[in-house]
């Protein structure tokens, strides 16, 4: 993926890539809180769609400050556009339901999505050089790895709990 991130070359685009992903993943995160009968899982993943939710806004808001004639989308147009969706899909891909998930195939995915999610956004900052962009930026990538760390303190649990019986 490294390779193929240094061909995003302006703010604007990876704000559109951020904002596609952020949605791709708020959608999962309703959805597979909706599914899971465990009450952790489920109170995490509201949770961490909320977050999605705040960073899509927090994108929104960074990308009104950088440029006031770039309109944000989320279907990206020609030979361009399906590179973008490539990156897109590489990053979601694993977002996808499958009958008979367990709570830990759940976390899995997530866990692996958020990683990618910070792979994006640390491969991107260098195009936001400037405050409150960088700021911005920044705090989405935090709040990033700190959901990772979540997701695997949440396995963790439910991996003992299943050794427990």
């Amino acid at each position: 993926m490294k390779g193929m991130i240094d061909l995003v070359v302006s703010p604007e685009t990876a704000i559109d890539l951020m904002v596609y992903i952020e949605k791709y993943g708020q959608d999962f995160y309703r959805s597979a809180g909706v599914k899971s009968e465990d009450a952790k899982v489920k109170e995490l993943f509201s949770a961490l769609a909320e977050d999605e939710r705040e960073h899509i806004e927090h994108y929104k808001i960074l990308q009104e400050e950088i440029s006031s004639d770039h309109t944000s989308t989320t279907s990206f147009i020609g030979d361009y556009g399906h590179f973008l969706e490539l990156i897109s899909e590489e990053i979601t891909s694993d977002l996808y339901f499958k009958k008979n998930l367990t709570p830990i195939n759940v976390i899995n995915m997530a866990r692996h999505y958020e990683k990618d999610s910070v792979l994006l956004i640390n491969s991107l900052r260098h195009l936001f050089k400037t405050n409150p962009a960088r700021e911005i930026v920044d705090s989405v990538f935090n709040d990033e790895k700190h959901h990772y760390f979540e997701l695997k303190q949440l396995l963790k649990s439910l991996q003992f709990k299943l050794q427990e019986h």
